[in-house]
C-alpha cells in the first residue's frame, strides 16, 4: 500500500543489485543449514522455532566485508526479522 511504500528508499533497487543474488541465496542455505534455529535477540519464543532468515547483525551499507562476514550474520524468523528491521528504521 501507498502508507508503506512511502517508507522505503526510491532509489533502493532490486535484491540482485543490491548483493542478494545467486551467491547469497546459496550462502544464505548453507547458514541456515548450520543454523537452523532463530538466534532470538528478542527472548520472544518460550520454545526454539526454526529460522526462515539471514539476517545482517549490523546493517552493512553497502560494505562487502561486511556483507559475507560470518560474524555479521544470524538465523531469524520472519517475526524477529520484521521486529529487528521496524526497529532498524
Amino acid at each position: 500500500c501507498a502508507a508503506h511504500q512511502a517508507r522505503l528508499p526510491e532509489h533502493r533497487g532490486s535484491a540482485a543489485s543490491r548483493g542478494y543474488d545467486r551467491r547469497w541465496r546459496r550462502w544464505r542455505a548453507a547458514l541456515l543449514s548450520d543454523h537452523p534455529l532463530c538466534a532470538d535477540p528478542y527472548g520472544a519464543h518460550a520454545v526454539p522455532v526454526p529460522a526462515s532468515v539471514v539476517d545482517h547483525v549490523q546493517p552493512h551499507g553497502g560494505d562487502q566485508a561486511a556483507f559475507w562476514a560470518p560474524d555479521n550474520l544470524q538465523s531469524l524468523c520472519a517475526r524477529c526479522h520484521g521486529r529487528k528491521t521496524r526497529e532498524e528504521s
